[in-house]
């Protein structure tokens, strides 16, 4: 069963909510690369600890006129889109699907922080002008990265009362293929 095997190569740090994400002193020198991954993320808490969903996700390079936002500090790297059920992990709290592969309101999108030299994904709530919304959206920061994987903690950014959070895994697959018009 894939779901099993993906599940039990996934493991939590022992200083999961407290460990600091991987630093990366550019965002050049991010490990993670464009490609179809395996992906796994498993809940701690919230609504269904120890619930596991499993998936793809593909990541491509974010649009030149998306990568930078007014501020500057942050990135955009990679938009994406994943496979994934994230009511199993009860973490229902997203803007719209995690599958879009709308150039302008991506179902995944991974960024960089200049400060903090840190990276994240969000899942189902892009950050522009015309569709980021507040209180909304599934945040994952990478703890640690190499080129063919790289794992880290998430949680809901919903407002509810019992947020649900936990840790992630992605497992590099493939190169990603040709899009036409680029998405």
């Amino acid at each position: 069963m894939i779901l099993g095997k993906q599940v039990q190569q996934c493991a939590a740090p022992a200083d999961l909510w407290t460990v600091n994400p991987q630093r990366f002193g550019s965002v050049h020198l991010i490990p993670i690369r464009p490609g179809l991954y395996s992906f796994t993320l498993l809940a701690t808490i919230g609504r269904a600890p120890g619930a596991a969903t499993t998936g793809t996700l593909d990541l491509w390079g974010a649009p030149s006129s998306r990568r930078h936002p007014p501020n500057r500090r942050i990135t955009f790297v990679y938009n994406g889109a994943a496979d994934l059920d994230l009511h199993r992990v009860g973490s229902p709290s997203i803007a719209y699907p995690v599958s879009s592969r709308d150039p302008g309101s991506p179902g995944v999108e991974l960024s960089y922080d200049g400060d903090t030299r840190a990276v994240s994904l969000d899942l189902g709530n892009a950050f522009s002008p015309d569709t980021m919304r507040l209180d909304v959206g599934t945040i994952l920061w990478v703890l640690r990265a190499d080129s063919v994987s790289f794992t880290g903690r998430w949680k809901d950014g919903g407002r509810t009362p019992e947020p649900a959070g936990g840790y992630f895994c992605a497992w590099w697959q493939s190169p990603p293929p040709v899009r036409p018009g680029g998405a």
